[in-house]
């Protein structure tokens, strides 16, 4: 059975202006964490940019691109859709290679963020090792 990447912890903080967050992931005995800043607007990119930044140091020579991340609203549930790359290090991007995770509204939305992105990440993942 693979190992996937888990979520050991994620904080968040900020004001009106600026948003932070630490993501802390665990993979095969190792836990890695990711800060990472920016404006407040911005907070659920910089959440799916921070957890791609603590995946890749479990993946050096790989590199982790977001396209998008997206909250759509069904009903009173909020379903978190991101979108992400995957690229050898030097290697050109390529469109059609796209990864989908989704992940629903069941805990904090934040958390949700990780979560997703892990989810379009972690059976990929599994085949590079």
């Amino acid at each position: 059975m693979e190992q996937r990447i888990v979520i050991e912890d994620v904080k968040t903080s900020g004001d009106v202006n600026r948003f932070q967050v630490d993501v802390a992931l665990h993979y095969k005995g190792k836990t890695a964490r990711g800060t990472l800043e920016g404006p407040a607007t911005k907070s659920i990119d910089i959440i799916a940019q921070a957890t791609l930044n603590t995946i890749q140091q479990y993946f050096e020579n790989y590199a982790f691109h977001l396209y998008r991340v997206h909250i759509i609203k069904v009903n009173s549930h909020e379903i978190v859709v991101v979108l992400v790359n995957i690229s050898e290090k030097g290697e050109r991007v390529a469109l059609k290679a796209k990864q989908a995770g989704i992940a629903l509204g069941r805990e904090d939305l934040h958390r949700d963020i990780v979560k997703a992105t892990l989810n379009a990440l972690n059976r990929v993942l599994g085949k590079l090792q």
